[in-house]
């Protein structure tokens, strides 16, 4: 998916608005990173990287599971798609928390 599709399935999250996905996601056009949660960045050499913001300002590259090395894709589509899963996963995972935080309570 472009960059335009992921922004458009954001929006169709229930609760999502514009206000919420400027700080969650962009595209800057002079390849730039900047404190978002995820920031899409067309590299010099026509590889895509995606930088993940830290809450405090900061940025960096997501990384493999090493922990160390960049993820880097072939394409915006492959780079667009890595966003969205990895927004679902933790949209999922809050969703099970908080859940699992309310069933605890109401068996208490």
């Amino acid at each position: 998916m472009t960059f335009t599709q992921l922004k458009r399935r954001l929006l169709a999250l229930p609760g999502a608005t514009a206000a919420w996905l400027a700080p969650t996601v962009a595209f800057p056009q002079d390849g730039r990173p900047i404190p978002v949660g995820y920031c899409l960045i067309r590299d010099r050499g026509g590889l895509f990287t995606v930088y993940k913001g830290d809450g405090r300002g900061g940025v960096s590259p997501a990384t493999m599971d090493d922990g160390a090395t960049p993820l880097t894709f072939a394409t915006e589509d492959d780079a667009c798609t890595w966003i969205w899963a990895e927004m679902m996963w933790w949209r999922d995972f809050e969703a099970r928390r908080a859940t699992g935080a309310s069933e605890k309570t109401e068996a208490t």
